[in-house]
C-alpha cells in the first residue's frame, strides 16, 4: 500500500515515487536479510559498527557516533560488549593521546565474514534464479547509490 506524499520535498513526482518504492524495496529485502540469520548470531547493531570499523578503519568512539547516527551513551555499551567477546580493540590515538581508537581485530573480521557469507549467499542464489544479467548490474548500481543517499546529511 502506498501513501501519498503531502509535504513539499522539492522533488518531482518521478522522483518522489522513486523514493516510495525504494524505501519499500530496501524494508521488505532487510525484513528478509533478518531471517536469513540465525537468532545466536552477533546483534545487528554490532555487526552494522564491525562493518564500518572493516570498511573504515579504527575511529574514535565519539566520531563513530557522529556516523552512525547515535548516541555516544547508547554507543559506550554496545563497544564495551564488542571489547568482552574480543571483536574489537581500543588503542591510544597516536596524534591525541586523550582519545582512544576502535578498530576490528581478527576475531571480529571473523564473525563479520561468517555472517555476510549466510546473509550473501541467499541473496546472490535470488538474484541468480530472477534476474537477468542486466537486472544483476541494476541492483550492483543501486547498491552504490543507496551508500551516497545513506551519507547525504542535506
Amino acid at each position: 500500500m502506498s501513501y501519498p506524499v503531502r509535504m513539499d520535498t522539492g522533488a518531482g513526482d518521478r522522483t518522489v515515487q522513486a523514493a516510495q518504492a525504494l524505501r519499500t524495496g530496501v524494508n521488505q529485502i532487510s525484513r528478509r536479510l533478518r531471517s536469513e540469520r540465525p537468532e545466536e548470531t552477533v546483534s545487528l547493531v554490532k555487526l552494522t559498527l564491525l562493518e564500518r570499523l572493516h570498511k573504515g578503519g579504527p575511529t574514535t568512539p565519539r566520531d563513530l557516533a557522529v556516523e552512525q547516527r547515535v548516541q555516544p551513551q547508547s554507543l559506550t555499551r554496545v563497544l564495551l560488549s564488542l571489547e568482552q567477546d574480543d571483536f574489537i580493540t581500543r588503542t591510544r590515538s597516536e596524534a591525541d593521546r586523550r582519545q582512544h581508537l576502535v578498530g576490528i581485530t581478527h576475531r571480529g573480521m571473523a564473525v563479520l565474514g561468517k555472517e555476510r557469507e549466510r546473509r550473501e549467499a541467499w541473496l546472490a542464489r535470488s538474484m541468480s534464479a530472477l534476474l537477468t544479467p542486466t537486472e544483476v548490474e541494476l541492483l550492483r548500481l543501486a547498491g552504490a547509490l543507496m551508500e551516497r543517499l545513506a551519507a547525504f546529511d542535506g
